[in-house]
């Protein structure tokens, strides 16, 4: 099966208070894949200045069953699980279906894509829809809007690309497309305060070039608001707009922005002319896209305001706490072997190949991959995987621990659905390899019309998962924790079942253990033969617990776990009816 990337920090992210070395993981990237500033990055190795706040600590704050009495109106209990998101990914492609063979130079249009484009949106998991009603409520409604009208969309600029391709005929002249779209959604902070997020977006529709750009999207997590400006500073823009000039001016030439001026006075705390903002770690960032504030051949530009930085009174409750664990998203730029440039000193990727060009779907194949910055750098030898360099769904993550040390997960995607995670140590500025993770990314809500993969947020609360055998192949997850080497480490006391196949019924009476709706053991039964068994949990090494088709609850008990697995010393595949094991 083709192997693909899918570069992902702990499902994992990416930034950082500045403190006093000189590795930097925090990349500003633009959204056509550009490097913004990378020279000036740096790592904080210190445990000071450590800000963001993800998670409760203690027994409590982990606990893995949460009743929807613990919730009081509008609140949520300090004790409760951090808020769990899922990413939610569509697809559109679509070919030149016209009465055209060519277009005006002769080119084929038989077979040729018109559009292509992808979109994501962030959701709350169905496990947290009674722990956090009101957010669940605004952020899962205003997904659904945002995946309609990627969809509306998608249809309209197919419907153009298809004209445009039509026109080019009569027009003498070759077809555009094809018009393409991308959506990626970015959680730049995550705790029990804040949720915060950027959507990254590029579109070409014919022209000189495409563009690009994100905007900045905040939720109260407690109350489910969608947050403005004034509801985090209290300030003037006669305030906030010397502060924003400065910063501006700071980050390039000050020739190109000789218009600044003008253009911030046409910005406002709040409305249909408010600043496009987001919160992070380190403070709140103000972005501008192409064409803003100066010319498209300067770029976008993004700035932050740190939060004692800034005019006026900040609010408390959303200032980030000192000293907690976190998980942010990363853009942390990724270049194959012939295109990285040995005295470039940015913190960058380098996928280790020995050919010399990517082939014509943008795919090449690594062998290993290193990760560096000038001097410093460190290699996850023997990882085999392809990386697609026109793809921007790759995924990282910075992973900050409570105890202040500092990583970033990169999760390839190898054989099949298995993920290695390649886990860099960047603790105190250095780089170092601590090790490879593989594992299966897990999805939420599976069997839904808004399944996605799950969004790690909490070094003490990630979702992975792996493979078992134990009743033909299924996949199942459970939480995880960063252990003490960087890597993760399975901290719940069995699985849960994710995937397996339907409806597979009993050949044979068979006696199991009967449980009750806490898994207490309650006694045996045998089960006629013909009964319908539906995996839910296992500890993955000696039993399984499954749902019978009348709704109790049983477990089976193995004898032996080596294939072929048996119970009380017969062969599952011969008490069982449609077992699929995987090759």
């Amino acid at each position: 099966m083709k192997k693909k990337i899918c570069i992902m920090l702990g499902v994992m992210m990416l930034t950082l208070s500045a403190c006093h070395t000189s590795v930097n993981v925090n990349v500003p990237q633009s959204s056509d894949g550009q490097e913004q500033n990378a020279d000036s990055l740096e790592v904080t190795g210190s445990d000071e200045a450590k800000s963001g706040d993800v998670a409760e600590t203690g027994e409590e704050a982990k606990s893995d069953e949460v009743k929807s009495s613990d919730v009081t109106e509008n609140s949520v209990e300090a004790n409760a699980l951090p808020p769990v998101y899922k990413l939610i990914k569509k697809y559109y492609s679509e070919e030149y279906k016209g009465s055209n063979k060519t277009d005006g130079d002769g080119d084929s249009l038989e077979g040729k894509k018109v559009y292509e484009g992808m979109s994501e949106a962030l959701m709350l998991t169905d496990e947290c829809k009674d722990l956090y009603p009101e957010l669940y409520s605004s952020l899962n409604d205003a997904a659904k809007e945002e995946i309609k009208a990627a969809g509306d969309n998608a249809d309209a600029q197919i419907k153009a690309a298809t004209e445009d391709a039509d026109s080019s005929f009569d027009d003498k002249r070759p077809s555009i497309g094809p018009y393409t779209d991308s959506s990626i959604i970015i959680i730049m902070r995550s705790d029990k305060n804040v949720l915060s997020y950027t959507s990254d977006f590029y579109s070409f529709t014919g022209g000189a070039h495409g563009i690009y750009g994100k905007y900045g999207t905040t939720y109260d997590v407690k109350t489910g608001k969608k947050l403005e400006l004034t509801d985090v500073v209290d300030a003037k823009e006669a305030d906030l707009i010397p502060v924003l000039k400065e910063k501006i001016l700071s980050t390039g030439d000050p020739d190109d922005f000789d218009d600044l001026d003008e253009s911030l006075a046409n910005y406002s705390m709040t409305g249909q002319n408010g600043f496009n903002w987001f919160l992070d770690f380190d403070g709140i960032h103000f972005y501008f896209g192409p064409y803003e504030i100066a010319a498209y051949a300067v770029g976008d530009t993004d700035v932050v305001i740190g939060y004692d930085e800034l005019p006026g009174k900040v609010n408390d409750e959303y200032v980030p706490e000192i000293k907690s664990g976190y998980i942010v998203s990363s853009n942390i730029p990724m270049y194959a072997t012939p295109y990285d440039s040995d005295t470039d000193t940015s913190l960058h990727f380098v996928c280790n190949t020995d050919e010399d060009a990517y082939n014509d779907s943008g795919y090449i194949d690594c062998t290993s991959l290193t990760f560096k910055q000038g001097d410093k750098s460190a290699t996850a030898e023997d990882e085999y995987f392809s990386f697609n360099f026109n793809d921007d769904s790759n995924r990282q993550y910075r992973v900050v621990t409570n105890d202040g040390k500092e990583y970033i997960y990169v999760c390839a995607l190898t054989f099949d659905d298995y993920t290695d995670i390649i886990v860099f140590d960047v603790t105190g500025g250095d780089i170092k390899l601590a090790g490879v993770y593989d594992c299966i990314l897990p999805w939420a809500d599976v069997n839904t019309d808004y399944s996605g993969e799950y969004v790690p947020t909490d070094p003490d609360n990630m979702n992975l998962g792996t493979r078992g055998q134990l009743f033909g192949t299924y996949s199942c997850y459970g939480r995880y924790v960063v252990g003490a080497d960087g890597l993760p480490e399975f901290t719940d006391k069995e699985y849960k079942v994710s995937w397996v196949q339907d409806d597979v019924k009993s050949q044979k009476d068979i006696s199991v253990t009967l449980l009750d709706e806490e898994q207490n053991e309650q006694g045996s039964e045998t089960i006629p033969a013909g009964t319908v068994f539906t995996p839910v949990c296992t500890d993955n090494e000696s039993y399984m617990d499954c749902r019978l088709d009348d709704g109790r609850m049983v477990r089976l008990k193995y004898s032996s776990t080596d294939y072929p697995v048996q119970i009380d010393g017969e062969n599952v595949e011969d008490l069982f009816d449609g077992l699929v094991y995987a090759g």
